[in-house]
């Protein structure tokens, strides 16, 4: 059985008030790129307090 890693990223400041959301993980974590974050996004690994999100380009903030 393969071991699944969980990541955990935290995001303290926000660019905008209506930023989508892989934009602002990608600007905060710029080790990883903004499609890493959409598949992650796409594959129900990213949550925004508390709920699952499908959408990349949804603005939350």
């Amino acid at each position: 059985m393969k071991n699944s890693i969980r990541r955990i990223f935290t995001v303290f400041s926000l660019p905008n008030k209506h930023a989508r959301l892989d934009k602002v993980l990608s600007m905060n974590f710029p080790e990883y790129s903004r499609s890493y974050f959409k598949k992650c996004i796409l594959t129900e690994k990213v949550s925004v307090n508390g709920l699952i999100n499908t959408k990349p380009k949804k603005k939350f903030f």
